[in-house]
């Protein structure tokens, strides 16, 4: 088999519990606490108070720029994680409130997850006061290791957002908030849109929020498919379980699949993981909303709730709005067909540009733009 490298962050870059709810081989040995939702605050006079925050894509995934309690920091805004999550090397302000063990096996390190209580995260306009997260350190064990970059990168999950409607706007690099009266299933659609309905994976009877699953189809079969902003790889994430019971060949005497070898640097060790080179995965009937990428096999994920994960690899094709109280999501795909020319209408005059043209008019002219493809 061939073997190469890949990196990502997604579920697998600090594995805590369950709040990153699709982890390798994870166990707790405490029961996870009860989180009381932070209180927020949209800083805006537009209308349903939106705001814009920008990100860049790095690896794959969203990055922002926040205050936690004083410290400006870089973070990965991942939805593949229910809460917010950091390296305790950060020392971060906030109250303590709880502690217990994590044991993984992803590269059989220990660490130890603190629940704290931060003051605050600021993220342009957006504060949120009180917010609930954790914090890890490396037990006292000989197979500790020091943090890698991706764990010293702070992780923000589905709760900094939970209380308002979240807009990832991949093209052009935007995060956008709006308070809860902004109802999207509202609002005009072309014919290419769709709504979804998602539930959540892992939010149990203690938290609001999990990662958000839809229902999918891979191959002919049924999926519950999860996103995961902070999945940056090029592959998709398929659990081994459901690939040998529903995609592979039944017949014992029929060639294997073919398979790679794929090394992945996760955030406590890096392992091999076998990578099956097209698996068709589709959310629609639509050609838009079907794909046939690559996929990760995983051996064993923590959630029992989900088949498989896109990342930013599909879910950079949209425009996608989540509505987290109504457990609605909003897929926009981008027009990705080449603009050929463009028609000008200058006072009642038509001018056809080539794409890439210019044409010189006075400030005080009407203007009308139509673009062909």
């Amino acid at each position: 088999m061939s073997k190469r490298k890949r990196a990502g962050f997604g579920p697998f870059a600090i594995p805590m519990l369950a709040l990153l709810s699709l982890t390798i081989g994870l166990r707790a040995v405490a029961s996870p606490p009860i989180f009381t939702p932070p209180t927020y605050q949209l800083h805006s006079s537009l209308p349903f108070h939106e705001i814009r925050i920008p990100f860049v894509l790095e690896n794959g995934a969203i990055v922002v720029k926040a205050n936690l309690s004083g410290k400006f920091l870089t973070c990965i805004f991942d939805t593949g994680s229910a809460v917010i999550n950091w390296d305790a090397a950060l020392n971060l302000r906030g109250k303590k409130t709880g502690d217990y063990n994590l044991i993984t096996d992803g590269g059989g390190h220990i660490r130890i997850v603190d629940e704290y209580c931060l003051d605050s995260i600021q993220l342009g306009g957006y504060t949120l006061f009180g917010v609930p997260g954790y914090s890890v350190r490396a037990a006292t064990n000989k197979k500790a290791a020091a943090p890698t970059p991706t764990q010293q990168k702070l992780l923000l999950g589905n709760a900094l957002f939970a209380q308002v409607i979240l807009t990832i706007d991949y093209q052009k690099r935007q995060l956008i908030l709006r308070d809860p009266h902004y109802d999207l299933t509202q609002l005009p659609k072309r014919a290419q849109d769709r709504t979804f309905d998602f539930s959540w994976a892992d939010a149990g009877t203690n938290r609001s929020v999990g990662t958000p699953i839809l229902q999918g189809k891979v191959g002919t079969n049924s999926a519950r498919i999860g996103l995961d902003t902070g999945w940056g790889a090029d592959e998709v994430g398929l659990v081994k379980k459901y690939y040998q019971e529903h995609i592979s060949t039944p017949s014992p005497t029929a060639p294997p699949a073919e398979q790679t070898t794929a090394t992945t640097n996760m955030a406590f060790g890096t392992f091999d993981t076998a990578v099956v080179p097209q698996i068709p995965l589709s959310l629609d009937e639509d050609p838009l909303y079907q794909f046939t990428p690559p996929a990760l096999l995983v051996t064993n994920w923590l959630s029992s709730e989900v088949d498989a994960i896109i990342g930013t690899e599909i879910l950079q094709k949209f425009r996608i709005t989540l509505d987290y109280t109504r457990k609605k999501a909003l897929f926009e795909p981008y027009d990705l067909t080449p603009v050929r020319m463009i028609t000008v209408t200058v006072n009642g005059v038509s001018y056809l540009i080539p794409n890439g043209g210019s044409i010189t008019v006075k400030p005080d002219e009407t203007i009308i733009i139509k673009v062909h493809r």
